[in-house]
């Protein structure tokens, strides 16, 4: 059986999890309280049990809600992090830059060059070739 639980469903849960209202919850997400309910109906039935006490006064978690949660912030988490990596890689703010240095100036620049680059891209992974000019062109050349 192919689970059909979505990112959506676990925002909304969360968000209902973290506000403790159905109508805030909704409000917090952009959406009626009647498409936020469905969508946590929708993630029970997935599931196959109440993630929600629904009675008088606020929703309270039952105990695999609580057990769903921990397991649902963590997805979110990754999911957040996943985009975050896109949108870095995208910028040029991220990946690995390939510096070719030459064995004269690399010790007295690339020193300062490396300080500054982590301090303002910290997600960029750096790899210095020392050598001879003419060596480090062809190897640029070669691919």
């Amino acid at each position: 059986m192919t689970s059909r639980v979505t990112l959506k469903q676990l925002r909304f849960f969360a968000a209902l999890a973290r506000t403790r209202h159905f109508r805030k919850a909704a409000e917090s997400e952009g959406v009626t309280q009647p498409s936020l309910s469905a969508q946590i109906a929708n993630l029970e039935h997935e599931l196959g049990f109440r993630l929600v006490e629904r009675g008088s006064g606020r929703p309270t978690l039952t105990a695999p809600g609580r057990e769903i949660l921990l397991r649902a912030h963590r997805v979110l988490d990754e999911v957040q992090g996943l985009q975050d990596l896109a949108d870095s890689l995208r910028s040029g703010k991220s990946g690995v830059l390939n510096v070719g240095v030459s064995s004269t100036v690399g010790p007295y620049l690339m020193p300062s060059v490396v300080r500054d680059l982590h301090r303002t891209y910290p997600d960029m992974g750096l790899f210095i070739r020392e050598g001879v000019p003419h060596a480090l062109e062809a190897e640029l050349l070669g691919g």
